[in-house]
């Protein structure tokens, strides 16, 4: 695995992934079970350790239509550390789907 740390040392600070490790695709699937539409390829995970976790993944987007439109999104998940299953708040395209 592949990790670069940004602004190391600061509490709250973000780290970036990738490639993204098996434990945080399971996030990423927990996290987008039952969503149907569009398919999410995890390509890397910047994430943060606050009163549990934020986590801001890039993926690769396949619309599920004939033409198999592909793009880019970033998906913004949390978790609590509670232990309760991580929940997805917002999916945004960063390239437009084609």
């Amino acid at each position: 695995m592949s990790e670069s740390t940004l602004l190391t040392g600061m509490p709250g600070g973000w780290k970036v992934e990738t490639p993204v490790s098996e434990e945080k695709k399971k996030v990423f699937e927990e996290a987008l079970h039952g969503l149907v539409g569009v398919h999410y390829e995890p390509i890397a995970v910047d994430y943060q350790v606050i009163n549990g976790m934020n986590y801001m993944y890039i993926a690769k987007a396949t619309v599920a239509n004939a033409s198999a439109t592909e793009g880019l999104a970033k998906l913004h998940i949390e978790s609590s550390p509670a232990g309760s299953p991580p929940h997805l708040m917002d999916i945004t395209p960063i390239v437009p789907w084609q």
